[in-house]
């Protein structure tokens, strides 16, 4: 029932790839205003899930999320995306691909929710872009691969993390190493 309240189309950030070249698939998700929907881990709702259907031969990695945003509920934290959110996979083409155009289409599903209630939605995107023997670059969809990028989680070289416990408890410390800041700020666990 109804029309989605969260849209999907996909780009690339090279529309011009070369063989054996790795690229980037973008999926934007443009959420109509006081809709959201669930990141790969939700929270309290659903998990959006995505999934590629590929030519022969071409590899996704693994997809990026930007960092949700964290909301509360009655029912406890929910991780969402609210607004224009764009989703990050590289793609890999084979060293033997064909000169030509290529489509990849992309099926998502997920939970879109409003202040009245959810619906479980879906819907498809397709790109085509051109295999040759030169790379051409989108610079607004590298654009939005780099804000995604720059999201993701990297290692503290100045810092020392470890994670016990037992059961359902855990503790985590945070040692600073030489040279560190020694106050790390916020922060969150997903």
């Amino acid at each position: 029932g109804g029309p989605a309240n969260v849209n999907i189309s996909l780009q690339v950030d090279h529309p011009g790839a070369k063989p054996g070249d790795t690229i980037n698939l973008v999926l934007k998700m443009d959420h109509a205003p006081g809709w959201n929907s669930y990141w790969t881990n939700p929270g309290t709702g659903s998990p959006t899930t995505l999934n590629c259907q590929l030519p022969e031969g071409y590899k996704t990695g693994d997809t990026l999320w930007p960092i949700p945003k964290v909301k509360d509920s009655d029912f406890g934290t929910n991780h969402i995306f609210v607004d224009i959110t764009h989703v990050i996979t590289p793609l890999t083409i084979p060293a033997n691909a064909q000169p030509g155009d290529v489509t990849i289409s992309l099926k998502g599903d997920w939970l879109e929710c409003n202040k009245q209630g959810c619906v479980p939605k879906g819907g498809d995107a397709a790109v085509t872009f051109a295999i040759g023997s030169e790379s051409q670059a989108d610079a607004a969809a590298e654009g939005e691969v780099k804000k995604v990028l720059d999201q993701q989680p990297t290692q503290l070289s100045s810092w020392q993390v470890s994670i016990g416990g037992s059961g359902t408890t855990f503790a985590a410390r945070l040692t600073p190493g030489e040279g560190a800041n020694q106050d790390p700020g916020d922060i969150y666990f997903f």
